[in-house]
């Protein structure tokens, strides 16, 4: 059985993400790819059946895939989503784990001032995809409208900054890949 624990932060009663060092919340944690990193390497030294691993690691990429709604780009991409897959507001969605990869490759791309068309590119070699699964998930209309707010006076640029990337790349190595079990991992063959 894990220990869980409590946020460390004076006044929080929330219970801490598993294994975050000092105990934190999803609030009170400033990289939640860091902690899933660690969150990683620490579930795969413990002791524990293969259903309860599973377990874990889908609650953990759910806090990850939940950035979309915490993270203002992704939230705002997410809402324009919502409203072209249902003008008029009657349904209910859930987001599958390669549309909150999709959206917040878009938001790491706005807030990198980097084209839509570089964006896309990285995520249709990710997904090694024939299909434009980008483009289900986000318009090059709004993509190019928020870029353009954030940074107006900046040309775009062309392609991926290197960060950029591979925040990307790590989003996808958390939100879509599987892994095969707790040593062996599926290789990232985008590379």
């Amino acid at each position: 059985m894990i220990e869980r624990h409590y946020c460390a932060i004076p006044n929080c009663k929330v219970p801490a993400l598993l294994f975050s060092e000092p105990p934190r919340c999803i609030t009170h944690t400033s990289n939640l790819e860091d902690w899933y990193d660690r969150f990683e390497e620490v579930l795969s030294a413990v002791e524990m059946s293969s259903s309860e691993r599973e377990w874990e690691q889908l609650v953990a990429r759910n806090v990850i895939a939940g950035e979309v709604f915490r993270e203002p780009v992704a939230a705002e991409l997410y809402g324009h989503w919502a409203r072209r897959a249902d003008p008029h507001g009657t349904k209910r969605f859930r987001i599958a784990e390669i549309g909150s990869f999709c959206l917040l490759a878009a938001a790491s791309g706005i807030l990198g001032n980097a084209t839509y068309d570089g964006v896309k590119a990285l995520v249709r070699r990710l997904c090694e995809a024939d299909e434009p699964v980008f483009k289900r998930f986000v318009a090059s209309e709004r993509y190019e409208e928020m870029r353009h707010r954030l940074h107006p006076h900046a040309p775009p640029v062309v392609g991926l900054s290197d960060e950029v990337e591979a925040v990307v790349r790590r989003r996808y190595r958390i939100l879509v890949l599987r892994p095969t079990s707790p040593k062996r991992r599926r290789r990232d063959r985008s590379r």
